[in-house]
């Protein structure tokens, strides 16, 4: 015989991949929020720095990207590091 908890921790094959599916789905769209937080700092920055519109900015962003073959997000956080270490120098 055996208990409801043994029951609960067995394993179901259906479950269990779904279960692994919705994890991963749930890492992605997190990672996805990341790296959407990292750009929009990074427009502004750009807009602190260059005076240019939001559009802009996100339009420097992806070209830099597109024509270096970096990821966005990447450019993103290069651009955010440096705007601070220029924030930090200036004063």
């Amino acid at each position: 015989m055996t208990t409801f908890r043994e029951q609960r921790t067995a394993p179901d094959g259906p479950h269990d991949a779904t279960v692994a599916r919705l994890e991963q789905e749930n890492a992605q769209l997190r990672h996805a929020v990341d790296s959407h937080a990292t750009v929009d700092q990074a427009i502004g920055v750009l807009v602190a720095t260059r005076r240019l519109p939001p559009a802009a900015g996100f339009e420097v962003l992806r070209e830099v990207s597109q024509h270096t073959n970096i990821k966005l997000h990447t450019v993103a956080e290069t651009l955010i590091a440096w705007g601070l270490g220029s924030h930090c120098r200036s004063r």
